[in-house]
C-alpha cells in the first residue's frame, strides 16, 4: 500500500502515515527490505500496532521521533450491562480466548501442548476457543499452522478443552 500511496503524497505534498504490523518490519526478502521500509521510513509518522513491533521498526531505521505504538484494542464496558448477552459459542465455563492469523510465531499450538494442560490441571472446567484461521494472502507463506494445533490437542488428549471456531 505504501508504495502506491507514497509516490501520489509526493505529488500533492501531504504526510504519508504509515500503521505497521511485525512483518511489515522483519518480512525475510531482501526487495521488501530494500524497497519498502525505506518507504516506510520516509513517511512523517509510523504507527506499530505495539510497542515491540515499534522497537523493531527503529532497529530497521525509522525514526524514534516518528514512532508510536497504538495496540488495536476494544473498549470494555467498565459496569455490567444487562442487555449484553454472551455470544452463542459462549459455553459458561470459565474460557480462555485466542483471536487471530493461524501462524506459528503467535504460538497457539505449543500453548496447547505445554501451558494448556496445566491450565487444566488447576481448572478442570477451562475451555480454550480460538477464533482465527490461516492466512490466504500473507508475504510469507507458512506450513499450515491449523494442522500443528490439531496435532497438539490429540497429543495431549484436550479435545474438550478446545474449540476451534476458524475466521
Amino acid at each position: 500500500m505504501v508504495a502506491t500511496i507514497r509516490p501520489m503524497a509526493l505529488i500533492r505534498r501531504v504526510p504519508v502515515v504509515t500503521m505497521v504490523y511485525g512483518l511489515d518490519v522483519v518480512a525475510a526478502n531482501p526487495v521488501y527490505q530494500a524497497i519498502f521500509l525505506p518507504m516506510i521510513g520516509s513517511s512523517a509518522a509510523v504507527i506499530a500496532c505495539s510497542s515491540n513491533t515499534a522497537r523493531l521498526a527503529q532497529e530497521r531505521g525509522v525514526a524514534e521521533h516518528k514512532l508510536s505504538a497504538i495496540t488495536p484494542a476494544v473498549d470494555m464496558p467498565t459496569t455490567p450491562c444487562e442487555s449484553i448477552k454472551p455470544p452463542e459459542a459462549y459455553s459458561g465455563r470459565p474460557t480462555l480466548v485466542s483471536v487471530g492469523r493461524l501462524v506459528r510465531r503467535k504460538g497457539t499450538a505449543d500453548f496447547i501442548r505445554h501451558a494448556l494442560p496445566l491450565i487444566v490441571a488447576r481448572s478442570p472446567d477451562v475451555e480454550l476457543v480460538v477464533i482465527g484461521s490461516a492466512p490466504t494472502k500473507a508475504l510469507k507463506s507458512e506450513p499450515s499452522e491449523l494442522e500443528r494445533i490439531r496435532d497438539a490437542i490429540e497429543v495431549v488428549w484436550i479435545q474438550r478443552h478446545v474449540r476451534l471456531l476458524g475466521y
